[in-house]
């Protein structure tokens, strides 16, 4: 029986190394940051139904205030955090991909690497590589923070009226419909811009 071969972000994640509980840790920052930034919100929601029922003081509103600008420096220090981890991490991930590639052309036959174009390891090595660094520093901390906000946005509408949480989720079909329509062709145009970007480069750098 053949052994499942592990995901693309496991592959990935291989080259961590010693920093694999610091890019969790980096994930679970950023999504306190941004439980941290719905903070503001939820006084602003407080301030106006208190406005709304008559009962704001001014002792009130100035914690509220307060409470909404502690919030939001919580959330800033904690992206900024998770941001400068994540983005040494994907320096460190880079680096051993690259070196692991060095390693692997040492034991490819000269012919072939005169055969072929400084262009094409010029882009495998720099510009395919380098591509990585964006979902390695944002994309991996930054997806769970961004989903976290919506869930728990959903989860607190269902508390306050189950109604409102029916109506809220009638809102997502309605935005994925188009969004389909959209990534019929995503591939094929990305494949397209892939391969013209590839040639583009290993010309260029051939003819320097």
């Amino acid at each position: 029986m053949k052994s499942k071969e592990p995901g693309t972000i496991r592959q990935l994640f291989a080259f961590v190394g010693e920093s694999n509980g610091k890019m969790r840790l980096s994930i679970f920052l950023a999504v306190l940051g941004e439980l941290f930034g719905m903070g503001p919100f939820l006084m602003v929601a407080v301030l106006a139904d208190a406005l709304y029922q008559g009962t704001a003081t001014p002792t009130l509103v100035l914690f509220l205030c307060g409470g909404a600008a502690v919030c939001q420096i919580i959330k800033m220090l904690l992206t900024w955090r998770s941001s400068l981890m994540s983005h040494k991490i994907s320096f460190t991930i880079l680096k051993n991909i690259r070196e692991a590639i060095t390693d692997r052309m040492a034991k490819v036959p000269m012919g072939v690497m005169l055969e072929t174009p400084s262009g094409t390891f010029k882009t495998l090595m720099v510009d395919n590589v380098g591509r990585l660094e964006d979902i390695i520093a944002h994309m991996v901390p930054e997806l769970p923070s961004n989903l976290a906000g919506p869930v728990f946005s959903i989860i607190l509408v269902f508390v306050l009226d189950w109604r409102m949480g029916l109506a809220l989720l009638v809102t997502i079909p309605v935005a994925l419909i188009p969004m389909a329509f959209g990534l019929r062709t995503y591939n094929k145009n990305y494949a397209a811009y892939m391969v013209a970007n590839a040639h583009v480069n290993s010309v260029i750098v051939e003819y320097v």
